[in-house]
């Protein structure tokens, strides 16, 4: 076979097998919410949200820098707030999470969890006993069914964003029709979130005290 002729089946079979990857957009992030780390003792901090009201709203936090770990105090609505929290300890410390402390039921404490058992895979979760029957009852058995509440009534919200109107034609006042535009904004992609959280109950409860020993604390 001629050169020019093998140059060209080279060229025909290149055209041919060449293998085109799609591009795929990036799902949309929740905002990234201005946070205050404020060093309360030695070796204790906040995690303080700077708008305690911005969407989503959901539980600040607390660092305790022990000897040889570290003590979390709740984990946050999202695991992308969780994400934030343990990049701003990392920056205080290379210590190891040991324990993450839960102290309430509701979401925003809890469903961040997973971040810290990914990030460091031998801590163990702490929470009273019945804050613990109270996740699994109450956060993480209607989880689906709040989930798509959410869903009907931020559709809703967009919809009436985009119309100005409500279902009945009733014309939406501008600054209510804006709440409604920057809420359906932000709790697409929470609800994102949401659905692919990991369920990380507690490990440990305690039912009236429980004292932790970690080095000179």
């Amino acid at each position: 076979m001629p050169a020019s002729t093998r140059r060209l089946v080279a060229g025909l079979l290149a055209a041919f097998c060449t293998v085109t990857t799609p591009v795929v957009a990036a799902p949309p992030q929740p905002p990234a919410k201005p946070y205050d780390i404020v060093k309360l003792a030695d070796g204790v901090y906040g995690f303080v949200w700077k708008n305690p009201v911005q969407d989503p709203i959901e539980s600040n936090a607390l660092f305790i820098i022990n000897d040889r770990d570290v003590v979390v105090v709740d984990a946050g609505i999202l695991p992308s707030s969780a994400r934030r929290m343990a990049a701003a300890l990392r920056k205080l410390t290379s210590k190891p999470v040991r324990y993450v402390v839960n102290t309430h039921w509701h979401d925003d404490h809890h469903q961040g969890n997973e971040v810290y058992r990914e990030l460091w895979p031998a801590v163990e979760f702490i929470a009273h006993r019945e804050t613990r029957t109270d996740i699994v009852a109450k956060t993480y058995a209607p989880r689906a069914q709040v989930i798509s509440d959410m869903k009907q009534e931020n559709q809703r919200y967009a919809r009436w964003a985009a119309s100005g109107k409500d279902d009945d034609g009733k014309p939406i006042e501008e600054r209510r029709r804006a709440r409604m535009r920057e809420i359906a904004e932000v709790y697409e992609p929470a609800i994102a979130e949401i659905e692919k959280i990991r369920n990380t109950p507690p490990d440990l409860t305690l039912v009236e005290r429980l004292v932790l020993h970690r080095g000179q604390r």
